[in-house]
């Protein structure tokens, strides 16, 4: 299993290098902007918004006014939500469903590994492939303030919502995982996978935006990490960690499972 683990880690290297450049990078922009405009001019902007934006922005929009507050939604912007998804989701799906659609399976089933070797060497690769995107997350989120004399700044708290992520994408990979080892094409498991996490994200969403549809909020992968509220705190509510890491655990241990029984053409 360890050489199969250090084939896979080999193999996305680059991809994950470049998902974490263009973290730091978009990380870089936005504190530019924000130094940019300044809080005498984001103050009567964010006033102006309909409440369905400012739902989206967050539930005090005031703290986008201070620096920690600021850095603090960068955490949930669409673009870095789509970056730190996009890389459990395609690696999952190519990595069992993907295999198993161009026949390279059979390949790999031939040495001395068993399916469910495979399939949790694709896990762990998964894991700390979030991991290192959730620290360049951190790391970049340091290294551009320090640069930019940007704060002040609380990286103790930056780093536990940092790490919430993290627990949060495990689980976006781990329902990635299940999808790949029952799929036999890897457009259909990532097409299940990306709609499920789009639709817990906009369950989240539409749960901010009425008391009606709150009880959305339970069925949402998102709104058990809130960077927002644990930068504000300075800690996470291990509650909603313990959600996140019992859905990864259980999502992956269910489709190292579905992958071992599958029949597999080889």
């Amino acid at each position: 299993m360890r050489a199969e683990l250090r084939r896979r880690l080999w193999f996305t290297l680059r991809a994950l290098g470049i998902y974490c450049a263009a973290i730091v990078l978009f990380e870089y922009l936005l504190v530019v902007v924000y130094e940019t405009l300044g809080t005498q001019t984001l103050g009567p902007v964010l006033q102006m918004l309909p409440p369905g934006i400012q739902a989206l922005l967050g539930n005090e929009n005031a703290r986008l006014l201070t620096p920690g507050g600021f850095l603090a939604f960068l955490f949930m912007h669409p673009f870095v939500l789509v970056l730190m998804s996009a890389f459990p989701i395609a690696f999952a799906s190519g990595a069992l469903a993907g295999e198993v659609e161009r026949r390279t399976i059979a390949l790999i089933l031939t040495r001395p590994i068993s399916r469910r070797q495979v399939a949790g060497s694709v896990a762990l690769t998964m894991t700390i492939g979030v991991a290192t995107m959730c620290a360049a997350l951190w790391g970049g989120l340091a290294m551009v303030t320090r640069i930019r004399g940007f704060g002040p700044i609380n990286l103790v708290a930056f780093g536990w919502a940092a790490a919430s992520g993290a627990a949060a994408f495990w689980a976006v990979g781990g329902v990635a995982l299940l999808s790949s080892a029952a799929a036999s094409e890897a457009g259909r498991a990532g097409g299940v996978s990306a709609a499920f996490t789009l639709a817990s994200y906009v369950a989240d969403y539409v749960a901010k935006l009425s008391p009606d549809w709150r009880w959305l909020k339970r069925y949402s992968l998102f709104a058990y990490w809130d960077p927002q509220g644990v930068v504000a705190r300075g800690g996470v509510v291990w509650s909603d960690v313990a959600v996140l890491l019992g859905v990864a655990a259980l999502t992956v241990l269910l489709g190292i499972v579905v992958f071992d029984r599958r029949d597999v053409a080889v």
